[in-house]
């Protein structure tokens, strides 16, 4: 089950933490040009390495995306670096300069529902 969602610096969002989500359907509803395709564009970098530059916000170097599911967590830091920290069952890790492929462990973090 997916727990928490947290965009920093992500297009329009400069601290966003989403949390106590429901384990089945959850809504994101608010008005027009108020961060909602952001949430999924950043849910899409965490799980396919879509990545568009022009997402770090206006005057950052950096952003970062967050996730934690059952499985553990997986953090991103793109714009001039390129991090992703994994915590999971093997424990904690991390990856740089990944290129454009998605990572495995990323994977089998947010792969909540199989």
């Amino acid at each position: 089950m997916l727990h928490e969602i947290h965009l920093e610096n992500f297009e329009g969002h400069k601290n966003t933490v989403i949390k106590d989500l429901s384990p089945g359907f959850n809504l994101f509803f608010g008005d027009s040009n108020a961060g909602k395709t952001s949430i999924t564009r950043g849910v899409r970098l965490l799980s396919q390495n879509e990545f568009n530059p022009e997402s770090v916000r206006i005057g950052q170097d950096n952003c970062k995306v967050f996730m934690r599911t059952d499985k553990g967590s997986v953090g991103v830091t793109r714009g001039k670096s390129n991090t992703w920290d994994i915590e999971n069952s093997d424990g904690k890790q991390t990856f740089e300069k990944i290129g454009v492929n998605s990572l495995k462990e990323a994977e089998d973090v947010l792969v909540w529902a199989k």
